[in-house]
């Protein structure tokens, strides 16, 4: 269990790292347009306390399932990583798309890719130190 622990976080800062990058290329500009046209229902700027609480739980999730179906190195957490966090954004973003009117399809296609591209940035360091970290 200990080194499911430790695969969290390396699985956290990885998360950390890739989505100050995501935000700052595409996600801020994108805040900031939706929270002009639609005051009061967006947040220009994300609440880090939730965001930080979100790639916890999601780095604690797939550290789980990784351990228990065996992706111990850096190719195959980022692999199935990629396909496991591109998944459960693609369902997150489906039901964007049938509850928000304001969720633009654009969103819906370039959200998805960003996060499968994040969840396999994040499932290879959580590969990587589960192979490394071995109980």
């Amino acid at each position: 269990m200990k080194n499911v622990a430790i695969a969290t976080i390396f699985g956290f800062v990885a998360s950390f790292v890739f989505g100050i990058a995501a935000f700052t290329l595409f996600y801020e500009q994108a805040s900031a347009d939706a929270a002009a046209a639609f005051p009061g229902c967006y947040h220009a700027e994300p609440n880090l306390i939730l965001g930080f609480g979100a790639a916890f739980i999601q780095s604690l999730l797939y550290a789980i399932c990784a351990n228990k179906m065996g992706f111990h190195d850096l190719r195959s957490g980022a692999i199935n990583g990629a396909w496991f966090g591109g998944m459960v954004w693609l369902i997150v973003n489906v039901n964007n798309l049938a509850l928000f009117s304001t969720y633009e399809t654009s969103m819906f296609y370039i959200d998805t890719l960003i996060s499968l591209l994040w969840s396999g940035f994040a499932g290879g360091a959580i590969g990587w130190a589960l192979g490394k970290f071995k109980d």
